[in-house]
């Protein structure tokens, strides 16, 4: 059973493992190693668990086990805006839990962060990561190809719009 909840250092384990598994996932953290149980343990403690004004992550959970991530940052509020960005270990891809849980934090952020405009960017050459961003309603605003040069790869922006009743 999929969960959409808090990451917590039980998950460790899980996040060395989905790393390990999968090099392409790297360009979700940047530069950051999580090559050791260590390094994720801090990396969770530091960027995945806390909660602030302007950041929330949640782990995408299957039986307990913590095999993706789905995050708002970014989050500001006097214009009402935020960015959201997800990964899924490769052992669970392809079941539908990047879009029901991007659709579930896309509903978070509206709801209880009040935000009016989620921005959403994904490679061009990640087609699932843009089956995705369509599903649950993204839209494509701009395509930004400059914003490759931070990770030598070209980038697709989508942006989802929504206003009050």
């Amino acid at each position: 059973m999929q969960k959409f909840r808090p990451w917590d250092e039980s998950d460790t384990g899980h996040l060395l493992r989905a790393f390990g598994a999968n090099d392409d996932l790297a360009t979700q953290v940047g530069d950051t190693d999580l090559s050791t149980l260590e390094r994720c343990q801090e990396f969770i403690a530091l960027q995945l668990a806390p909660s602030s004004p302007s950041v929330r992550n949640f782990a995408i959970s299957v039986d307990g086990r913590a095999v993706g991530n789905v995050g708002i940052e970014n989050m500001e509020h006097r214009h009402a805006t935020g960015r959201v960005c997800y990964w899924v270990s490769a052992e669970a891809q392809g079941q539908g839990l990047a879009s029901c849980s991007l659709a579930s934090a896309t509903r978070w952020a509206f709801e209880r962060r009040d935000l009016l405009r989620l921005e959403l960017g994904h490679r061009v050459n990640n087609p699932a990561s843009c089956i995705v961003a369509l599903k649950v309603g993204f839209n494509i605003a701009i395509s930004q190809r400059a914003a490759g040069r931070l990770m030598r790869r070209p980038f697709c922006y989508r942006c989802l719009l929504v206003t009050s009743p």
